[in-house]
Parts: structure tokens; sequence; C-alpha cells
């Protein structure tokens, strides 16, 4: 999910167990020259926990049954981009993680 708000904090607490978690976060200009922060969103129940953290940004781009069908396809020699996308959103998911539980 897209988050809009005037200043993006990396982790939000919205209830006793749930937490979001922005990230790609970008500064905007709306048409009357204000700015905004915009970022991609995902929730957890626990920031300081990196598996949970990384899984929930890569379900956010990909569902299972989409890794399962990257790396099976990737075995057969078949759509190694897409595996090559995968593996980004991982870097990117690990490294959010690792900024988060430094907070």
């Amino acid at each position: 999910m897209k988050a809009i708000q005037k200043t993006m904090i990396p982790v939000q607490q919205i209830a006793p167990n749930q937490f979001y978690i922005h990230f790609n976060i970008e500064t905007k200009t709306d048409a009357d020259g204000n700015s905004y922060q915009e970022a991609d969103e995902v929730t957890v129940t626990d920031p300081n926990n990196r598996d949970e953290v990384i899984m929930a940004i890569v379900r956010y781009k990909y569902s299972e049954n989409e890794v399962e069908a990257i790396i099976l396809n990737y075995i057969i020699g078949l759509k190694i981009d897409e595996m090559n996308q995968l593996q980004q959103c991982r870097l990117l998911a690990k490294a959010v993680a690792d900024g988060i539980i430094k907070i």
C-alpha cells in the first residue's frame, strides 16, 4: 500500500502490536507547491524482528505463488530477469530491516 504524509517516519505504531514500516520514501510537491512524502507501506507485529520485516516487504511485491514460480522457472533456466528482480527486492527488504532495527 502507498502511504502519503506530510512527514514520513520509517516505523509508526498504529496499535499495541501493529506497526507500519515505510520504505522507498519520496518527497513530492503538489500543484500548490506544498511538500509531502509518499512511501510504500507494510504492516508488521514486531519491527525488531528482521525476518518478519523482510517477509512483509517481499510479500508486498510478490505472493508466495509468484516466488515459487520464479524459483522453479529459474531452476530450469527460464525468466532469469524475474529472479534478479526478486533478489533485488530481497536485498532492499534486508536493508530496510537492518536500518529499522538500528533505530
